[in-house]
């Protein structure tokens, strides 16, 4: 992902797909969620179909003056709690923090996705992102980058089956009301929120064949 502002960090990892070389159904996508706020928690509704080998990732991108107010101290999703895995910071006296959590095999439904932080945040936004015929495996890899001042950013991965995707968070500690810019090809964004002062977005990139890839 180019072309954002100032306070940025973006977060990637890699999703397999669940039978790969093997004639299983490609990894598809199911749904996307977002939504934004300020305080200690932030409550998202989303919808997660009846498909197989489901997994759904919330990425969360929070602007706040301390470290402690910043940081998810847990997410969960009908009640059930998500992993962690990944998280960073930039900035200095306002901090611009992203983490990336993930939950195999999610209820099927619409349910809310609660995010609590470690205080009440100046500005929170989160999105979700529901997949299926994904390996139901903790993810396998990931990289995560800060950086501060920057216009522009990108995250590589090196996945290692052909077929997988992969998924990522990016924030910004500026408002970016035309929407962040540029993507990777064959990168899909999938949520954004682009009108506060903490803008967010994430998205989701397939790789025909294993190998480093950038998002």
């Amino acid at each position: 992902i180019s072309s954002l502002p100032a306070e940025q960090w973006t977060a990637t990892y890699r999703v397999q797909r669940d039978d790969p070389g093997g004639g299983g159904d490609p990894i598809a996508f199911d749904s996307a969620s977002f939504g934004n706020g300020a305080g200690a928690t932030l409550t998202i509704s989303h919808t997660v179909a009846n498909q197989s080998n489901r997994v759904l990732t919330v990425g969360t991108m929070v602007e706040d003056g301390t470290a402690a107010n910043c940081a998810v101290s847990g997410i969960t999703y009908n009640s059930v709690a998500l992993t962690k895995i990944a998280s960073n910071t930039s900035g200095s006296t306002t901090l611009q923090c992203v983490e990336l959590w993930y939950l195999l095999a999610p209820d099927v439904g619409t349910f809310n996705i609660v995010i609590t932080f470690g205080g009440a945040a100046a500005n929170t936004t989160g999105g979700g992102i529901s997949l299926y015929n994904v390996k139901q495996q903790a993810p396998e890899d990931f990289n995560s980058q800060g950086i501060d001042p920057a216009t522009s950013i990108t995250t590589g991965v090196t996945t290692l089956t052909d077929g997988a995707w992969l998924v990522d968070a990016v924030g910004s500690g500026n408002a970016i009301d035309t929407g962040f810019a540029a993507l990777e090809s064959g990168q899909t964004r999938r949520f954004e929120d682009g009108t506060t002062t903490n803008a967010g977005a994430g998205g989701t990139r397939y790789i025909a064949t294993a190998g480093a890839a950038d998002m």
